[in-house]
């Protein structure tokens, strides 16, 4: 039997695919539609709030010691310009991030074995599925891993590669250093780890007596200090908290060590079906570049035990593992086609018959009437989300690109596998984008309480740089942000300011200060987290003397 190969794709057609699908998993005209998600509403008060040059992070006021400028500095300058909600400028940032980091893949495997590599890097890179659903939510970890993957391969292109090493460490420093400025110590401790294990060739102890080590080194402080001294100076103080780990979560623990290889392989679907090529030793005598494969074999694997011997442990920190696995993938993609492509063909009438299945859900939901899919369906949020106009336009084009790609995957036998793999990568997100994030756009309760907020403070006519204090509560971020003035966050009521007529003050309790006449301006019912919930107005009283009695 003759050996299976796939035509070559002009370099262009794979360019306009790539932005093409990157475009249809992402969505970027769809960004702005949930309510500001989990932590998003922390970077979104960071925002807010950013102050001074060198800037420092605040978060009602207090210094967030555990965050960085450069992430919340980057929205606040598109906001400014461009005018945009902070909800798609965070999300937009993350994707920008993504972006970023797919046209690094993209270099990097196209230097190493070609075009066709380079096309199966970038398209693992923007549709596996830890990427597809966490790089639409506006968090740092996608420009902060911009930065290390940037830092990783110029440290081996100019080092390992050209034996620059003043120059490797310099600039590999350099690019650790925007990765701490973006997420803190943890980005440091991903760029140097990996780089502890690397073998002859690489081996960095030898080079740690380069000059240019030195020199890295002052410029990753140069960093360090630009975060440290701004809260040396302003907060007197510096908290640096490492990672914890809480005698009571062992049990959850050792869950995450024996499920974690799981869990990957689950993440990292449908790549994950060819994504072990490069980890088998049967290919590694075929590889053209095996140094640099061993790098990022390397990479991937000290990750992967750190990540798996993390306490407290993030979904979300599995994306560290995507850029190595990418650039490995796409060069050993040919060695996999060549034994296994023909038998790969077989799943294709399967994924087809899939993304048929998945469109004919999807308009099954939004056609049935809504007593049928109460009988199936029981969520806590409800569907009304089906009745919205905008809604089901989406639904229903979604649903004729599911069926588009499912009648093209049972009618081609001609289609390269990494293209299907592609195309398995937006079924996955167009029905998220159908039914998952329509549902958890539905989840309104931040802005709603932010606007309850609001609607009461403009009855009393307050001047636009008013302060509205907070007691000791719990995050509130999302809420005090759709407000839309500035918090400060106190811890005892002796904290606010005993001279000023007129104040505002949210908390659970009433407040115990017999200075001040208080009034609710919420409805009595308002809650937050099942806790009644009050913003209150807090007039000074005036001291009444008695007078004498006249003689």
């Amino acid at each position: 039997m003759a050996r299976y190969e796939e035509n070559k794709l002009n370099p262009l057609i794979v360019v306009l695919l790539l932005i093409t699908a990157f475009s249809v998993i992402f969505s970027p005209w769809r960004l702005g539609e949930r309510e500001l998600y989990w932590d998003e509403d922390y970077y979104a008060v960071q925002t807010f709030e950013l102050e001074h040059a060198p800037p420092i992070t605040f978060a009602h006021g207090e210094y967030t010691y555990d965050s960085c400028p450069l992430f919340p500095l980057i929205v606040s300058s598109l906001m400014g310009d461009l005018g945009l909600p902070v909800e798609f400028v965070l999300r937009l940032v993350s994707v920008l991030g993504l972006m970023g980091l797919a046209c690094l893949v993209w270099i990097a495997a196209r230097n190493a074995a070609g075009i066709q590599a380079a096309a199966v890097a970038a398209a693992m890179m923007i549709s596996s599925n830890i990427v597809i659903e966490k790089a639409i939510d506006g968090y740092p970890d996608t420009f902060m891993l911009l930065f290390l993957t940037a830092g990783w391969l110029v440290w081996f292109s100019l080092g390992v590669g050209r034996g620059r090493w003043n120059m490797a460490w310099i600039l590999g420093f350099f690019f650790c250093g925007l990765a701490f400025y973006t997420k803190g110590f943890i980005a440091v401790l991903y760029f140097i780890f990996p780089l502890i294990f690397m073998r002859r060739p690489m081996t960095v102890w030898r080079k740690l007596k380069k000059p240019g080590f030195i020199l890295g080194i002052v410029v990753l402080l140069f960093f360090v200090l630009l975060w440290w001294i701004p809260h040396l100076v302003f907060a007197g103080d510096v908290e640096i908290r490492p990672l914890s780990f809480k005698g009571e979560n062992i049990w959850e623990f050792m869950e995450h060590i024996v499920f974690f290889p799981a869990d990957v392989f689950i993440r990292f679907l449908p790549w994950s079906i060819i994504a072990w090529v490069p980890f088998c030793v049967a290919f590694m005598p075929l590889d053209k570049t095996p140094i640099f494969s061993r790098f990022l074999r390397t990479l991937f694997l000290a990750l992967f035990f750190v990540l798996l011997f993390t306490p407290n442990f993030d979904a979300r920190s599995i994306l560290m593992l995507a850029p190595p696995v990418a650039i490995l993938t796409g060069m050993y993609y040919g060695f996999f086609i060549r034994r296994y492509g023909r038998h790969f063909q077989k799943f294709y009438k399967y994924i087809g018959w899939t993304s048929i299945l998945c469109a004919a859900a999807i308009l099954a939901f939004y056609l049935a009437p809504a007593g049928w899919l109460e009988l199936f369906v029981a969520v806590s949020r409800g569907i009304s989300f089906r009745c919205l106009v905008m809604n089901q336009v989406n639904a229903y084009a979604g649903a004729a690109a599911m069926a588009v790609i499912g009648v093209i995957l049972l009618v081609s036998r001609k289609l390269p596998i990494w293209i299907v793999l592609l195309l398995g990568g937006c079924i996955i997100a167009l029905f998220l984008w159908c039914l998952v994030i329509p549902y958890k756009a539905q989840a309104t309760g931040k802005r709603v309480q932010g606007e309850q907020f609001r609607a009461a403070l403009r009855k009393e006519n307050i001047p636009a740089d008013e302060v509205v204090y907070k007691s000791a509560i719990k995050d509130l971020y999302g809420e005090c942000y759709y407000m839309g003035c500035r918090v400060k966050k106190i811890y005892s009521l002796q904290e606010l300011p005993k001279d000023k007529d007129v104040i505002y003050l949210i908390s659970t309790d009433y407040p115990q200060l017999p200075t001040r006449e208080w009034t609710n301006l919420l409805p009595e019912n308002a809650e937050y987290r099942g806790r009644p919930i009050g913003l209150r107005r807090g007039v000074l009283k005036k001291r009444q003397f008695k007078k004498w009695p006249q003689i």
